[in-house]
């Protein structure tokens, strides 16, 4: 009597392959620590590894389960149901490529007019939808024509280490963001490494098989239907190549904050009946003053610290700092140049401001160019003062939004070949400027670019955080010129300085580097140093925000404040007082939202992918202890606070969605 042979049929091969492929994105993410680091417990990294696990298996589950319907249901003759299926996987990846995808229409939408927006979008959609189904029917002709004959059955490693070796690329490519094009490429690896497997004899008996798929069908749909912590959910949302998650997480979306105490601020309320603040009396500074506000991009604010490491490396930064108002808590209103420049120009947030596409350096991308929300150099210009912007990008110009309002707005032009002009043009433009000023109250703001990746502008060779510095000593160096020319000219007596930056720039910290992946305190908290001559020079602990910069200069010159602003004066700081701020202190981009409560509480919130935070800045101010789950009903509150201010204050305009930008 013989046993029957049984062989890998597609659902069981489908499931052999997601669980190969989930120990391989296991190993991936413990290899590369890719989780991101804090002070969690070891059954969080347990929960990353297993829903990891999970949500690989139930990819297994969904190509298992589309297989046997397509089988099923499907055409009957080969060829036509190949060419169906691959008809069938742009729909089936629309949903999930939505926000990849839409920056990239609306660019080529932009660049081909005449093209529908629909026509453009699914062609995008067909080209990373098509290549999933296609690699399945591929691994699979090659595993039942070419691997099945005798001695030919080591072939079958070709399709099992393309759809593995995907697993591991998956993680490393288009890092932090792209989650529809991560799930195709994990699906693509899924369903070659399926194509392997299918026809292979089986060990054991039935038993044993049955009980293997029960397993694995029960762990699957237990990581659809089951949601992480939220220590857990935001260690599995920096690791790219995990799969489902941001779906997933979007679902199981916590936004039961329920019994938040909005604070009895006028902030938290609509500002549109809101009067006008007056500025202070008397003025600080005389009806001729010259304010300078240089803002320089990528620098944090710990460089500048009295105890840090290399802050000898920028001695005109120092010695500013050193004369000055020094406000070492200061945060920006977002982690990228574009989130902080509009907040800061406009006095309102990204979510209150109209964004649509405008092309700029021949990309098309969002601007807040047809906001009308009036910007404060214009409110200047209303009391006499000649405002003046030098920039070194054509965004960095009027007509794109970001800043508006001056009497000049200077685009110091690259040279050919390069895509920005440098510091150091821009520099000499305002030099001759100051010299060429003939008296009356000025205004001149630059955001100096030059300490952006890929940080080549002072050298090309060492690591990448050594150029970065060098670039920022480029900074300090054309400070220092500004400051030169200030005496030369004899405005220094009368001349406000203000230097910070638009954001900070990380550095491994929270496992990412650069800039515009999150809101932690290395994107967001930035240098911010104001001197005032006869001001004495005094270090302030309270937290404020480069949103408080717009009231500050209206206040400076003599203008009252609109009730749009979202900020608060820091005038009277300059003045020796420490006053009480009752506005909170936001940020927000890639629809993260941030607030930093009275009590020194942070609160995080992800509407992609579902995570939400609160960190304690009194006791964790690296933001490493995720508090969120342990405060129960009072996280849900903190986090409600947070919600109601970003309801309240959100753009409403028909038809507008507050778009997703990159």
């Amino acid at each position: 009597m013989t046993t029957e042979r049984r062989i890998l049929g597609f659902p069981g091969a489908a499931l052999l392959a997601a669980a190969l492929c989930a120990l391989v994105n296991g190993v991936t993410i413990a290899a590369f620590r890719l989780t991101t680091p804090g002070k969690a417990p070891v059954s969080t990294g347990l929960q990353v590894h297993l829903f990891d696990f999970a949500h690989v298996l139930a990819l297994g589950l969904v190509v298992a389960a589309l297989t046997a319907l397509w089988r099923r249901f499907g055409p009957a003759r080969p060829l036509w149901g190949r060419l169906a299926a691959l008809l069938v996987a742009v729909p089936l990846g629309w949903p999930f490529l939505d926000e990849d995808l839409a920056g990239p229409t609306e660019r080529l939408v932009a660049q081909l007019p005449a093209a529908p927006d629909w026509a453009v979008y699914a062609l995008l959609v067909a080209a990373v939808s098509v290549p999933v189904p296609l690699a399945g029917m591929i691994a699979a002709r090659f595993a039942g024509r070419f691997a099945s004959g005798p001695g030919r059955r080591w072939l079958r490693l070709l399709p099992l280490t393309a759809g593995l070796g995907l697993m591991v690329v998956n993680h490393l490519l288009l890092k932090s963001d792209y989650p529809g094009a991560h799930l195709a490429v994990a699906s693509t690896g899924v369903l070659l490494v399926t194509g392997a497997a299918l026809g292979l004899p089986l060990p054991g008996g039935r038993r044993l098989h049955f009980g293997a798929a029960g397993f694995a069908v029960a762990l699957g749909l237990g990581g659809l239907v089951l949601r992480p912590g939220n220590t857990a959910l935001v260690a599995l949302d920096a690791v790219d190549g995990s799969p489902l998650v941001s779906f997933l997480a979007r679902v199981h979306l916590d936004d039961d904050e329920s019994g938040g105490e909005v604070p009895d601020t006028p902030w938290f309320k609509s500002r549109a009946k809101v009067r006008p603040v007056p500025p202070s009396q008397p003025r600080l500074v005389p009806n001729d003053a010259v304010i300078i506000y240089f803002s320089a991009d990528s620098v944090r604010a710990d460089l500048f610290e009295r105890d840090a490491p290399e802050v000898d490396r920028f001695p005109e930064i120092k010695r500013l700092r050193d004369e000055s108002v020094w406000f070492p808590k200061a945060r920006a209103p977002g982690a990228q140049t574009v989130y902080t420049l509009s907040a800061i120009f406009a006095g309102t947030y990204f979510s209150q401001q109209y964004w649509t596409l405008k092309k700029a350096e021949n990309v098309a991308s969002l601007w807040p160019w047809e906001d009308k929300t009036l910007r404060f150099p214009a409110l200047l210009q209303r009391k006499g003062v000649t405002t003046v912007n030098f920039c070194q990008a054509e965004w960095g110009q009027g007509i794109y939004g970001l800043v508006r309002g001056f009497t000049e707005d200077v685009w110091v032009k690259p040279k050919p070949g390069s895509k920005w002009s440098t510091g150091q043009m821009v520099t000499d433009a305002i030099v001759a400027r100051l010299k060429a000023h003939k008296g009356g109250p000025l205004f001149i703001f630059t955001h100096n670019l030059d300490p952006h990746a890929p940080y080549d502008l002072a050298g090309k060779s060492g690591a990448l955080r050594d150029r970065w510095l060098a670039e920022v000593e480029l900074v300090d160096k054309q400070l220092g010129q500004i400051r030169a020319a200030l005496v030369e000219t004899g405005l220094d007596a009368k001349a406000v300085i203000v230097f910070g930056a638009d954001h900070g720039e990380g550095w491994g910290e929270h496992g990412t580097n650069f800039h515009g992946q999150n809101l932690y305190d290395e994107q967001v908290r930035v240098p911010l140093m104001i001197r005032v001559p006869g001001v004495a020079p005094r270090e302030v602990d309270t937290p404020v925000s480069l949103i408080d910069l717009g009231p500050t200069f209206l206040d400076l010159m003599g203008a009252p404040t609109p009730a749009q602003f979202m900020g608060e004066s820091l005038v009277p700081f300059l003045r020796g007082r420490t006053p009480e701020l009752t506005r909170p202190i936001i940020a927000e981009g890639r629809m993260k939202q941030f607030m930093i409560l009275g009590d020194g509480f942070m609160v995080l919130r992800d509407q992609r992918s579902g995570s939400l935070e609160i960190y304690d800045l009194n006791e964790d101010p690296g933001e490493l202890d995720n508090l969120y789950d342990d405060l129960g009903a009072e996280g849900k509150a903190r986090m409600a606070v947070l919600k109601a201010f970003f309801e309240t204050h959100k753009i409403r305009k028909k038809g507008y969605k507050i778009p997703f930008r990159r």
